[in-house]
């Protein structure tokens, strides 16, 4: 084995079939640390005191290093303060919600994870320093977290015996750390040990908090580590987590090599959507190369030759890796997005050349463009800030995100696709345990009927997947819905699968009166770009209708809802089951009427004031008391009985006026 700092793997050869066969073998290395550092160092902040913001940062930021910061929520930390700085990339991490005395509750992680991620859209808070240094249930806090920190004065090892009990040394006047002889000794054991120095500090200079360190301690520090760059590298506690993890687990494969390329795999057993942190990996340079260029997933990487090694930084599980010997494209990429992408856009001026690339010093503009209803809430990537425009000069390949946010509701987009169930397509429906049941489209509503029931409301189910739900995105979700005879029915935004986290979830009780349903939520899970709606009904038979299906981001929970109009109902005398009245969306046709009853009378159907008729198709536009038609049903039993009587009574008029006039003939 190599007795080398950095981590050896021997490549996996791939067999090549010729007319004689052959095999070739290289060496490959990832750096114990990033950019083959000797040694990480990581400045941790707790308890968010002013002083941290407002004088640390500077410091760190004049020297292009980037702090961990821990508050604790009930303390009231600045937001706003913490959101910019991690728009500039400092780490944002968990110290309780409280800060209880003992330790931590799954309450007091969860809560307070949960409300930094609300607070600082796009951040992922997934690191955790412990009140009073007390270890929770380490089981409990990795549902949470990558790791957590101690204070037990010591250096860390390279890779630490147990990521959720990771050493640090205390600052300031009541620690170990308090000048820059204290800070250079912890220094050079961590270089020595090629381990990773974690520095806990609390007050800096003269605020109120605890143990404050001198300014000018940390600007002498930084000072000197910037001095020996090659041996500290200074990175969050976060991304150091990242980045020994993913080490470790790294596995290098070789597909190819021949002399004008080589192509490899860099994989590892990690989740890509927590562990991407690029890896420093080098390899002896082939004969006759003396440039290189390096691509990942067909996007160029950073490269370099230098003494007898290509060197480069790799994303594991981020696509294949491709070397060449060609010298470097000249220029530099400039890529924009919107998050979210319904948000807005980006313009860039001057347009790039034929090529896409801009020469080195360039100064380019980028205007956010808001789409309706959406405003600018900043930069991102490789930008940050808030200027309109925003001027770079070009050193590097940038990336750039302009984020957006609403200041009205969204109407225009709704993220459900035929909601208005024309046909059956974009749904999927669904029988589970033994359940049977059909599901069909007529008349702009999704129809579903149950023949055999199960023990669950998700046995029988329409969903639709691909609904993306960004967190920290507040949603108003609306829909029509109706049954045969009265029945439950559920309805849930999910996760697409096992586990299917539950980001809303509402019962509603179904009758055969259409009813209009709305509920506003946010969306406080991690980000998920396929998330599902599904509605639920397996455990009753009524027949259920549902339409209108609506899905929109809106700008405040509570904020505006959409413009409702109410038809209300005078019976005129007769009599009628529900509510007299229903409320639908302006510019909506009213759906299902009420048919009232009357003894003795038929229902004609609703009128106004003006007696013009009102259906199920009639647009609806504003407040309107509509009143039963009546027509009178006669009893012709009676009438009958009225016709006999005159009958009689004209036999008896007959009788008489032939009597009367045998009378004038006697009298004649």
């Amino acid at each position: 084995m190599k007795n080398k700092i950095t981590f050896f793997f021997t490549v996996i050869a791939v067999f090549f079939s010729s007319a004689t066969g052959f095999s070739q073998n290289s060496s490959y290395e990832i750096g114990t640390w990033e950019g083959f550092r000797t040694s990480a160092v990581t400045f941790t902040f707790d308890d968010a005191c002013s002083n941290q913001f407002t004088v640390a940062v500077p410091i760190f930021d004049k020297y292009g290093y980037k702090g961990s910061f821990y508050p604790v929520i009930d303390w009231g930390p600045n937001w706003n303060t913490l959101k910019t700085i991690a728009n500039k990339g400092h780490e944002i991490g968990s110290h309780s919600k409280s800060h209880p005395s003992g330790a931590m509750n799954e309450s007091e992680m969860s809560s307070s994870k949960d409300e930094i991620n609300r607070q600082i859209p796009g951040f992922d808070c997934n690191t955790v320093v412990y009140p009073n240094c007390v270890v929770p249930n380490k089981t409990t806090a990795a549902k949470y977290f990558i790791g957590g920190r101690i204070c037990n004065n010591q250096v860390a090892n390279t890779t630490p015996a147990d990521y959720f009990e990771i050493g640090s040394i205390i600052c300031g006047n009541q620690g170990q750390c308090n000048s820059l002889a204290n800070f250079q000794s912890q220094l050079n054991n961590a270089k020595n040990k090629k381990g990773w120095a974690v520095f806990l500090i609390h007050e800096v200079d003269n605020g109120s908090g605890y143990s404050p360190l001198a300014s000018s301690v940390i600007d002498q520090t930084l000072d000197h580590i910037k001095k020996n760059d090659g041996d500290f590298w200074v990175t969050t506690f976060r991304n150091a987590i990242l980045y020994s993890k993913e080490r470790n687990a790294a596995k290098i494969t070789e597909v190819s090599n021949t002399a004008n390329e080589i192509t490899l795999n860099l994989t590892d057993n990690l989740d890509n959507a927590t562990y991407k942190y690029p890896l420093s990996i080098r390899r002896t340079v082939p004969a006759g190369w003396t440039d290189v260029t390096a691509l990942q997933g067909g996007k160029e990487i950073e490269s370099s030759i230098k003494s007898g090694y290509i060197y480069f930084n790799a994303v594991p599980d981020g696509g294949t890796v491709t070397l060449t010997p060609g010298t470097p494209v000249s220029g530099f990429t400039v890529s924009t997005s919107a998050s979210p992408e319904t948000g807005g856009s980006v313009t860039v001026s001057p347009n790039p050349p034929a090529n896409g690339r801009y020469e080195e010093g360039t100064t380019v503009s980028l205007t956010p463009v808001p789409s309706t209803n959406w405003e600018f809430d900043g930069w991102s990537g490789d930008a940050s800030g808030n200027n309109m425009p925003l001027s770079i000069r070009i050193t590097k390949n940038l990336t750039v995100t302009a984020k957006f946010k609403l200041v009205g509701d969204d109407v225009d987009n709704n993220l459900i696709k035929n909601g208005t169930f024309a046909n059956t397509n974009d749904w999927t429906f669904s029988q589970h345990n033994n359940t049977t049941g059909t599901f069909t489209a007529v008349g702009n509503e999704g129809t579903i009927s149950v023949t055999q029931t199960g023990t669950a409301d998700h046995n029988v189910q329409i969903v639709q997947n691909g609904i993306p739900m960004e967190q920290g995105t507040k949603f108003r979700l609306t829909f029509d819905a109706s049954a045969t005879s009265s029945r439950p029915m559920s309805v849930f935004m999910q996760m697409d699968s096992d586990p299917y986290t539950s980001y809303f979830e509402q019962s509603v009780d179904l009758t055969a009166q259409k009813q209009s349903f709305s509920y506003e939520f946010e969306m406080e899970e991690a980000t998920d770009m396929n998330g599902r709606i599904a509605f639920n009904v397996g455990t009753a038979t009524p027949t259920v209708k549902i339409s209108n299906v609506k899905l929109i981001r809106i700008a405040e929970i509570g904020g505006p809802a959409p413009e409702k109009v109410t038809l209300t109902f005078d019976p005129n005398g007769g009599t009628m089951q529900g509510e007299n009245s229903i409320s639908v969306e302006q510019g909506a046709v009213i759906g299902t009427l009420p048919t009232p009853t009357r003894n003795g009378y038929t229902f004609e159907g609703w009128i106004d004031s003006n007696n013009v008729k009102y259906t199920e198709n009639t647009i609806l536009t504003a407040d309107v008391t509509v009143t039963a038609s009546w027509k009178e049903i006669k009893d012709l039993s009676e009438l009958t009985e009225e016709v006999s009587n005159l009958q009689e009574q004209i036999k008896v008029l007959t009788s008489e006026t032939e009597n009367l006039k045998l009378l004038l003939e006697d009298c004649e």
